[in-house]
């Protein structure tokens, strides 16, 4: 499930830097 949850992070990366990219 290690993978999964390296996914979930790299999404929520992403959209945040969309959000708000510095």
């Amino acid at each position: 499930m290690a993978n999964a949850s390296s996914s979930m992070i790299s999404n929520s990366e992403k959209f945040n830097s969309h959000k708000s990219p510095e």
